[in-house]
């Protein structure tokens, strides 16, 4: 669950964790990913490593030209074009990140894998007791386990609300049971600007857990070490990683560097 960050500014390589990074996960952890990130000390060793790590534009949902343009240049099978098509448009942007396919045996079979991959790599945090009472009532309508959403009726006889399963935090596809009772979240959906379910809590909780685990987040990861106050681009060796339009972004101007990834190692650490 490590790795090591190039700098911009040229400097050492610098060692990062996977618990540092604040907006990504391990399917994240891509070489050459553009980040920023803070300077420490590692009491182990004394030596400097990456505090707190942000991945660049790891907030922005893929746009429908982004899909259609990389649907063009990488040509999968049917299938493999709706599942893109309908994932939600974070996790289209965590897709493109990984690149092109040019020179997979099978493209169809590589890009239904990295999804497959990212989707399970996604989670959502779990709703605290005391937070409930601020959510929405409703029921599951309807859910489609081909392809992982549904639509939420709402207890005060609103409009149906859309929902994926990747919002669900308590259950899994095989828990979606029309007339099952829930709390819900309400946001926007940036591919359609219409009202979603961006968080879902089972009243009773599944048997089967969420199926899509993990974070959201990609980037660059190698980075250098540099005096607190500067904020530098690096690149993941993991490099450094962009933080353009991210939540919370307005904290990131006292990061120590920028960067991009470098590589990774073993993800059990």
């Amino acid at each position: 669950g490590f790795g090591y960050i190039t700098a911009d500014d040229g400097s050492e390589d610098v060692f990062f964790h996977l618990q540092a990074v604040s907006n990504g996960n391990e399917s994240s952890m891509i070489p050459g990913t553009k980040l920023l990130f803070e300077v420490g000390l590692n009491n182990t060793n004394g030596m400097t490593k990456a505090v707190q790590v942000s991945l660049m534009g790891a907030g922005d949902p893929a746009t429908p030209q982004e899909v259609h343009q990389f649907l063009l240049m990488n040509p999968v099978e049917e299938k493999a074009q709706q599942k893109f098509m309908q994932m939600d448009p974070t996790m289209q942007r965590m897709v493109l990140n990984r690149g092109s396919l040019e020179g997979s045996r099978d493209p169809t079979a590589a890009f239904i894998g990295r999804m497959v991959s990212i989707e399970r790599g996604t989670k959502v945090a779990p709703v605290a007791a005391q937070d409930l009472q601020g959510m929405k009532a409703g029921t599951i309508k309807t859910f489609n386990n081909g392809k992982g959403f549904g639509y939420i009726t709402p207890a005060d006889g609103s409009e149906d609300v859309f929902f994926h399963l990747q919002a669900v935090t308590n259950g899994g596809e095989m828990d979606m049971n029309p007339g099952a009772t829930l709390r819900y979240e309400e946001g926007m959906n940036p591919a359609n600007g219409k009202t979603k379910a961006t968080r879902v809590q089972l009243d009773v909780a599944g048997l089967f857990g969420n199926q899509y685990q993990g974070g959201k987040g990609y980037g660059k990861a190698a980075g250098g070490t540099q005096g607190h106050g500067a904020s530098p681009y690096g690149a993941l060796g993991m490099a450094g990683m962009d933080m353009t339009g991210m939540a919370g972004m307005a904290g990131m101007a006292g990061m120590a560097g920028a960067g991009a990834m470098g590589g990774m190692g073993g993800m059990g650490g």
